[in-house]
């Protein structure tokens, strides 16, 4: 069976293997079984990737994928997540000062390194109850985690760290690094300055989702549907949303808009109320999955979410953003807008997108 390709152009990069998106199985060329999986319930995009990485896998060797929160401590679960998502919510501005602040996370790696804070047992338990001889962090959350726990151990099971972003963030530059021993990232190692240990493998992925959006390429979506996305938890304020959706709507009355709200419950309130009785508007909150959504919508318009953006792309949907959460969106933005044909959002560009698509019709 054909291999991944080692690239070897750069003495520095001999430990560097390249990993299609369609060739995402390989990864079992370089796995021990069994194979645990530990996303994160901090956005639905993460949990995305490991249920691509456990599809493309699964078939080969015994996998598993849970939600880190399942094993955490309570503390740790309301620093991650509880006040996180607070903050997301009700005051986003501060998110600019926890992406760009690193004593934050400087003193959360410090704290775990001499002081042992965080009890880690229903995580070492679930760890050593499957067997698992892999575990796979998506993204730094569970990575920081799982590393804190091999550190403390001395555990000799492989952990395998996934970047789901198209850029650096500060939260990666503080890990124990030496605990990693792969490394699955979107980007060349050339594009990271993190601390990668030597022995560290180093996968250059495509930007990993699961293969039933790239059969929906195969078939365009309706032009007079478009799907917003306002993120998981939204950092989208519900005025500003219902003003965005009335503008259009009413400068093109053919459009439909299927609006997906996450576990933001002010938003979906807001909308009902003013577009509950609007036959040209759908309106959901919490979705395991965009697809079925996505795959009657020629256009998506959204945050920029790591996996919404991959998602898109690979279904081949025209994709419009709208501004994000600081540093990781911002660098995602301007990926897409750079590798993916995406646009910022405005009223007048997706007009400009809709009528050239409606004449291109005419024309056939």
């Amino acid at each position: 069976m054909e291999q991944a390709d080692i690239l070897s152009d750069h003495p520095q990069e001999s430990r560097v293997i390249r990993i299609p998106n369609d060739r995402l199985c390989d990864l079992r060329h370089y796995l021990e079984a069994p194979v645990l999986i530990l996303s994160t319930t901090v956005g639905k995009g993460n949990v995305s990737v490991g249920n691509a990485i456990a599809e493309a896998i699964g078939d080969h060797v015994k996998t598993m994928h849970y939600p880190i929160e399942e094993f955490l401590p309570e503390e740790a679960v309301v620093e991650d997540l509880v006040r996180y998502k607070f903050i997301s919510n009700h005051l986003p501005f501060l998110l600019k000062i926890i992406y760009k602040f690193s004593p934050i996370y400087l003193r959360k790696l410090l704290r775990e390194r001499f002081l042992k804070t965080t009890k880690l047992n229903r995580l070492r338990e679930q760890v050593q109850s499957v067997g698992a001889r892999t575990v796979i962090g998506i993204s730094h959350r569970p990575s920081f985690w799982l590393s804190v726990l091999k550190e403390r151990d001395r555990a000799d099971f492989k952990l395998w760290g996934v970047l789901t972003e198209f850029g650096e963030t500060l939260a990666w530059r503080y890990i124990f690094w030496k605990a990693l021993d792969a490394y699955l990232a979107p980007l060349p190692k050339s594009a990271l300055s993190y601390a990668f240990s030597p022995q560290l493998r180093y996968f250059e992925t495509d930007p990993i989702c699961q293969p039933v959006f790239r059969a929906l390429a195969e078939k365009k979506g309706d032009v007079n549907k478009t799907l917003f996305v306002f993120g998981y938890w939204g950092q989208v304020r519900p005025s500003k949303a219902a003003e965005l959706l009335e503008k259009l709507l009413r400068s093109l009355p053919a459009l439909h808009a299927i609006v997906v709200c996450g576990s933001n419950e002010r938003l979906l309130k807001r909308l009902h109320a003013q577009f509950g009785s609007e036959s040209r508007v759908a309106l959901y909150g919490q979705m395991n999955s965009i697809a079925e959504l996505l795959k009657q919508c020629a256009s998506i318009v959204s945050k920029p979410g790591y996996s919404t953006l991959v998602e898109a792309h690979a279904a081949k949907r025209k994709i419009f953003l709208i501004k994000g959460m600081p540093v990781a969106e911002d660098h995602n933005a301007l990926y897409a807008v750079t590798h993916f044909d995406a646009q910022w959002f405005t009223v007048k560009a997706f007009e400009q997108w809709y009528d050239n698509q409606i004449a291109t019709q005419r024309a056939r």
